[in-house]
């Protein structure tokens, strides 16, 4: 496995298993739910899930772009050109995912639904980035991400190695300037600031793209020094957790949230993501024999079938999580704090059971019909 550095079913199985874990975390966010992390692993580490997607939609992006584009054209490295196709095939069926769940949850709550002036109007902010729904932001980080990649290989061409430090240099000045979304594009419904989150993707973006390389030097750890490496990794990530070490590197606005190391991603957050997703990295990916019956556990959890099947389809996963987020919300006024635990995990479950119940449908569906098809 190492080689390859990790296989696409345990990619589906983490993004399932982030997407459930994003539902738990924006459930807790409501009044009355916050009990709710406990059963989420912020509560160990202090990261979130949009963390990892940001570095999980990187790599799938530089795989792509080395193998499978290449696959097609010659067996060879994507050039600019096609890689630029892809991104921006890309980036546009996120955007239209974004569109449909803004206007659809807006429309739910009953903004713009009663005149058609208000329906256009609606659309029209939802469309340019001004309106959108709760905990919608990071498929506006995706869509900024894309294009500003998008931007940089038509420019400098598919070299990771060249964008690598010039993402690391913005980076580093997105540190002393306290903004959100794209140099304030999208700054009135992303909290994130995407001078600061596109490092992370850029730099898995080089680690998709270099994967085999990578694999072959994990590979050539020996077993105890892989073991060691995995444990301290996760030692370290407790560690991290516990302490609280973010002074500023200019004085931050006074609308900035208390948690702003994280939408700011300060070098302290980023840090513990890092740390973290490196330990799980090394024990998913490597095929040392003292790894075996850790790596057994995790990589058998990440395969489990109904985590795989909402990986599989994760941006029309996310959107049904922001509906339904977005109802929990609607309702909770109405709700004691019984009916509130019940609801959200009744629609915990509904979001787990979906991707299985539509799967289950459609292969009805294509066995009826091919069924009608050899009737005589």
């Amino acid at each position: 496995m190492g080689a390859g550095l990790l296989r696409f079913d345990l990619v589906d199985g983490i993004r399932g298993h982030l997407l459930i874990g994003m539902l738990v975390a924006h459930f807790s966010f409501h009044p009355g739910m916050g009990w709710l992390l406990y059963l989420h692993h912020h509560t160990l580490f202090k990261v979130f899930d949009a963390e990892f997607f940001v570095i999980i939609a990187g790599f799938l992006v530089g795989y792509l772009a080395h193998e499978r584009i290449g696959e097609r054209i010659g067996a060879k490295p994507a050039t600019r050109w096609e890689l630029a196709r892809y991104l921006g095939r890309r980036t546009l069926t996120v955007y239209a995912y974004f569109t449909l769940a803004g206007f659809a949850v807006l429309m739910l709550l009953g903004q713009g639904v009663f005149s058609w002036h208000g329906a256009l109007t609606t659309a029209a902010d939802v469309l340019t980035f001004q309106n959108g729904p709760r905990f919608g932001g990071i498929l506006g980080l995706y869509i900024l991400c894309f294009l500003m990649l998008l931007a940089a290989i038509v420019v400098l061409g598919a070299r990771p190695l060249i964008l690598l430090p010039l993402s690391a240099g913005l980076y580093l000045v997105s540190q002393f300037f306290y903004t959100r979304g794209l140099w304030g594009i999208g700054g009135d419904i992303m909290a994130f600031d995407v001078t600061a989150w596109q490092f992370p993707f850029i730099a898995s973006f080089a680690l998709g793209f270099h994967r085999k390389a990578v694999g072959r030097l994990i590979d050539r750890l020996p077993g105890p020094a892989a073991l060691v490496a995995v444990a301290g990794l996760l030692c370290l990530s407790l560690i991290l957790a516990k302490v609280w070490i973010t002074p500023p590197f200019a004085d931050v606005p006074p609308d900035m949230p208390r948690h702003w190391p994280r939408p700011q991603l300060h070098p302290y957050h980023l840090l513990k993501t890092l740390v973290l997703a490196s330990a799980v990295t090394l024990l998913l990916a490597g095929r040392h024999r003292l790894l075996a019956w850790p790596r057994a556990v995790v990589a058998g959890y990440f395969r489990l079938g109904f985590l795989r099947a909402i990986g599989r389809y994760s941006i029309r996963m996310f959107t049904l999580h922001l509906i339904l987020v977005s109802l929990f919300g609607y309702s909770l006024d109405r709700l004691s704090q019984g009916e509130k635990t019940g609801l959200a995990f009744a629609l915990l479950a509904v979001f787990i059971a979906a991707p299985s119940v539509v799967t289950a449908i459609r292969r009805g569906y294509e066995k009826r019909k091919g069924g009608a098809d050899i009737r005589p």
